[in-house]
Formats: C-alpha cells, structure tokens, sequence
C-alpha cells in the first residue's frame, strides 16, 4: 500500500481528508505539527506524498518541506492553504513542482492529486536509475542508433512509436525519454493493452464518473488525466481492439478526453509513446489495425534488435547482470567458465534480454562455487553444450581465467564464426557484408585481416 502523510493542525482538515481518502487503497499517517511529521517520516522511511498545510502554530509547511524534502529527494508535496496569495511561496520547492490545493476543495480534487503525486513520486525513483542508459548495455550499432534517438526526441513532444520483440527492453527505452527529458518530474503512466479486457482499459484510460456503472462509487480520473504534462506509456497497443483504437485516435486529434458518463472534456498534455510486439505495418495490411492510428502514432520508429541479431554483446549483458545480482544474492562471483559463455552465445534466446537476465539470476542462486558453471544452468540450456575453447581454458591446478580474459575470448571466437558465414552466404562480396553487419569497409577489412579472412 502506497503510504501518505496528512500534516495539518486543523483536526476537521485532517478527518476531510481522511475520508475523502478512504475508498482508496492507502495507508493513511496523521501528524499535526512538523515535529510529530518528521518522527513519522524517519521510521517509516518510504512515504511517497505529504499533503501538508501552510500556516501552522509552530513551524510553516512550507519552512518545513525546504528543511526535509533533500533529506527525502522521492518525497513529493501536495500542498493545502486557505489563501491564495501563498502558492508564490511554493513554487520552484526544491526543484519539485508541488501540487498547490486552495481550500475549499472537494473529495475527488484531493483524490487526483494524490494520485498525480503517487506517479510522480515514482517517476523520480525510475529517473536516478535509469540516468546514463545502464540497461541499454552493448555495442552493437543498432543499440548505439537507439540511444541517439533517445537523446534526440526526450526533449521533444513528438508521439515515439517502439517495435521489438517481447523482453528486448521496450518500456524501459519508454522511461529513459521521459527520464531524460523536460517531464522526468511529471509522471510516468504506464498501461498495459493486452492484460486488460477492453471494458476495463477504456476506464483506466479515459477514467469514470461516478455512477457511470454499477460498482462506480466514486469518479477516478483516467490515466490521460493523471498523468498531466508527463507520459503515457501504451504498452502491446497491438492488441487494443479497434472500437479502442477510435477512441484513442481521436484523443490523440483532440488533445481532450472524457470519462465515462461525463459530458466535460478535459484537456489533456500528456506525451504518447507507445509500444508492440508485433509489425503494425503488417497488422493495418491485415485489417486489424486502424491506418490512421497507424501513422498518428509512428512520428518517431524505434526498433530494438532481438538479443539473437546482437550476440556480440551477450558477454557484456552477462558481466553486467553477474554483476547486478551478485550482493542481492550474497554472492561474490567474479568469473565465469569459457563452456558456460559458449552456451550463451550458441542459444538463440527467444525471450530476449528479459530471459537472460532470468536465468543469470537462476544461475547465481544456485552455483555453490565462485565460478559460473554450466551446471547451475537450466536443463533446457546445458542441452546446447559444446566442447569448450581450449585456448583460455584454466588447468586443474589454476584459477579459471578471469571474466574480462572469457569475455575477450568469447567475442572474437563468434566474430571470427559470424564474418566466415556470412563471407561464404555473399560469396565473398565484402560490401555486403558491411552493410548487413553494420560495418563501414574500413572496419570490416580489419577485422578480416585479424582473423585471416582475407581471402
């Protein structure tokens, strides 16, 4: 349950709010003074929001939150005051664009803002771990092309369509453009299209009024609504149904939405950037995707290479996730045999980056030595085993060759493999070559003259 902190002195705000709250699923912290705030804040550690008063007996909201809110950078304020003239004081907190609430404000007012404040304040969690593209890892060129383009359209408005497989890492490319642009303090509103049945995705997106169906007790605005001035991450939009697909088209015309049983539009401002794991091009051709969807969604194509087209980099994926899971496990694995590289290099990975990633973990849970071993792998797995390099292998008596020696190894062991295929796929016609590897000549050649491939 996501925790607020109500901070008011008045006790009939406090109990407002608490029952304006109440038919959310939020557990609710109470303080009315600074000091009784700060001793909740310090022993329950992850609060997400703060709704707090301006003018109070001992210390001011707004003193308050410029003394703890460095202590607490995820914190997000959702400030309350009776008089107008105070929101100068509070623009620009600490960096944050607070929520400012002028009293008297109805349930369904605080109700949004928590929400809007809830996404935020997980939006600026996502932003400090996805700085400098940390999962983005490798150094094939269609990678490289990709986080260009993410740096070149985060600080734009323009609507960014993904294609790639299921596991190649599409949301994540979603939140670095918001995270890396001028909405990383908006939230980040992601939703998924295919786990959600049509009846339901329409409410979540585009939110309901109270009354609009039977079970609709209270009015919740949508994820258009909520996520104001940030992103919209519209996840296997493949799958959205084309009576969907309309509505959504003509959000998209509009820039305005409309809950379910209401007749105000809103305004909306919110980024589109959406996601598939199928061809849309292919999907209009078949009928079962709107055209004019279509081209409203694909202003910027980014398409992420399945893990099987980019083997080049499994070694480094592989040092990266050892090295990401190794303290969450209480291991200190720092090689890895030359068999168990092998075996990732020669299996074709159709679950992508995401089954990597599952099996590293699998894998370190397991191995009871220092090194990685084939042993700790997935039966499905070891099947692929092969004779292992000897070149590199350690003898009985010594240590296994360290991971950056493996890595090394590994890498020119597929680059020479690769380049011979593909030589004798093209007859030897080296331009070709180039391009379907994505090499300029120059590199090419060399890496030909290193492997004696000249001819």
């Amino acid at each position: 349950m996501d925790k607020i902190l109500i901070l008011d002195d008045d006790k009939g705000a406090r109990f407002f709010i608490k029952e304006a709250l109440a038919p959310l699923p939020y557990k609710l912290f109470f303080a009315s003074n600074t000091t009784r705030a700060e001793e909740i804040l310090s022993s329950e550690g992850d609060i997400k929001v703060i709704v707090t008063d301006v003018r109070m007996p001992s210390e001011d909201g707004i003193s308050f939150l410029e003394r703890i809110l460095p202590l607490y950078p995820d914190l997000v304020p959702v400030v309350i005051t009776a008089y107008k003239d105070e929101r100068l004081d509070i623009d620009g907190l600490n960096g944050i664009a607070a929520s400012f609430l002028i009293k008297p404000f109805s349930p369904e007012k605080i109700r949004a803002e928590i929400q809007r404040a809830i996404a935020k304040c997980e939006s600026s969690k996502n932003s400090r771990k996805l700085e400098g593209f940390p999962f983005l890892i490798g150094e094939d060129p269609r990678i490289q092309e990709v986080k260009e383009i993410i740096r070149k359209v985060a600080d734009s408005k323009v609507t960014v369509l993904i294609e790639g497989e299921s596991g190649t890492g599409k949301e994540l490319v979603a939140r670095a453009i918001h995270n890396l642009g001028p909405r990383r303090r908006q939230p980040f509103m992601a939703i998924s299209c295919s786990a959600i049945p049509d009846t339901l995705l329409e409410s979540e997106l585009f939110g309901y009024e109270k009354g609009a169906f039977t079970g609709a007790d209270i009015s919740k605005p949508g994820k258009f609504e909520v996520a104001q001035e940030g992103t919209i991450f519209l996840d296997e939009i493949g799958d959205m149904s084309l009576v969907l697909q309309a509505k959504l088209l003509r959000v998209l015309e509009e820039r305005r939405v409309e809950r379910l049983g209401g007749i105000k539009p809103v305004e909306i401002k919110a980024r589109i950037i959406a996601a598939t794991n199928k061809d849309l091009r292919q999907e209009v051709e078949k009928g079962s995707f709107r055209r004019d969807l279509y081209y409203r969604l694909n202003v910027i194509l980014l398409k992420l290479p399945p893990l099987r087209q980019r083997k080049n980099d499994i070694p480094l994926l592989v040092e990266h996730f050892i090295n990401k899971f190794n303290p969450q496990f209480g291991k200190n694995i720092k090689q890895i045999s030359v068999e168990t590289m092998e075996i990732f290099l020669n299996y074709a990975w159709p679950g992508n980056i995401r089954e990597l990633e599952n099996v590293i973990q699998r894998s370190l849970v397991l191995e009871k030595e220092a090194v990685l071993t084939k042993e700790s792998l997935p039966l499905y797995l070891r099947k692929n085993a092969g004779p292992a390099s000897a070149e590199i292998e350690a003898s009985p008596d010594s240590s296994p060759p360290p991971l950056s020696a493996i890595i090394k190894a590994t890498v020119e062991k597929v680059e020479k493999k690769v380049l011979s295929e593909y030589l004798r796929k093209f007859g030897g016609n080296k331009t070709k070559v180039a391009a379907v590897l994505g090499l300029s000549r120059r590199a090419l050649y060399n890496k030909l003259r290193k492997y004696h491939l000249e001819k």
